[in-house]
């Protein structure tokens, strides 16, 4: 999600410094489009499309923030700090029979839920009205939180 992220804001820093034009969240909804037609960024068909538009809300967030003085200018991700995580809205996954299944997967995930007293620390846990499951990596073993990823399912 860093990569989409950082080229939009790539693009609205561009548009800005180089047209004085504000670039939006539908220019760069559009951008994202053509950014998955590229050789380079193929990859990101592969992907469910609402993560992908929400890291687009958040940035557009972020520049909402910034014009309105309450935040400063946002800033580039960083693939090494940034948290492994994906936010999905409730259009893009379904829970079944006790399965999450996200979009373009045929196979639920296998979900850790993480005990109240359990082994993650409390930082680890929903800070929101979301749920922060971890998910069992190949790597992991069966009760252990090695290796999971917290996607955050709002």
């Amino acid at each position: 999600m860093h990569k989409v992220y950082n080229l939009a804001l790539q693009a609205r820093t561009e548009g800005w410094s180089q047209r004085r034009e504000r670039v939006g969240y539908s220019a760069t909804s559009a951008l994202s489009t053509a950014w998955k037609k590229t050789e380079d960024l193929a990859f990101l068909n592969e992907v469910s499309s609402v993560p992908l538009q929400q890291c687009l809300r958040h940035l557009h967030g972020a520049f909402v923030a910034f014009w309105e003085k309450r935040a400063r200018y946002p800033r580039f991700k960083s693939k090494r700090k940034s948290r492994a995580s994906a936010e999905f809205t409730a259009s893009a996954f379904r829970w079944r029979n006790g399965e999450l299944t996200l979009a373009k997967m045929s196979v639920p995930l296998d979900v850790v839920w993480p005990a109240r007293n359990g082994p993650w620390p409390a930082r680890r846990r929903a800070r929101r009205t979301g749920t922060r499951p971890g998910v069992r990596s190949p790597a992991s073993t069966p009760g252990s939180p090695t290796g999971a990823v917290t996607p955050c399912i709002s």
